[in-house]
């Protein structure tokens, strides 16, 4: 985290094990601010890096999504680190199960719109 630009300073950092990626996931406070960080296997190199041009394209689409911070190489340990900002709020696979099916619907079709 030290070697990240835009985690300088930080005050806190917790791992995150949800997820299907093999990736380690960390949330990293700086200041008052939350980061999310995506350490990455450079083998997965490529694809991380579409993912992050892709996120900086939809914020410029206004997309309600993470924001890309910043992207770094990290040879020595073989990873690829990605920060993106950190969105609050409850993961959709704990909320889902107890909606109903048609507040289901509605909310599948406001991601589709997004």
């Amino acid at each position: 985290m030290n070697r990240l630009t835009s985690l300088q300073g930080y005050t806190a950092i917790k791992k995150i094990d949800k997820g299907y990626s093999s990736d380690t996931k960390y949330v990293v406070t700086v200041d008052d601010t939350h980061y999310f960080v995506r350490l990455s296997d450079l083998a997965h190199h490529d694809k991380r890096w579409i993912e992050f041009t892709l996120l900086q394209d939809l914020e410029l689409q206004r997309v309600q999504t993470h924001k890309a911070i910043e992207f770094m190489v990290l040879p020595d340990n073989d990873l690829s680190a990605m920060v993106m900002s950190y969105l609050i709020g409850t993961p959709a696979d704990e909320i889902i199960p107890h909606l109903s099916d048609t507040e289901q619907f509605h909310l599948g079709l406001a991601a589709g719109k997004e």
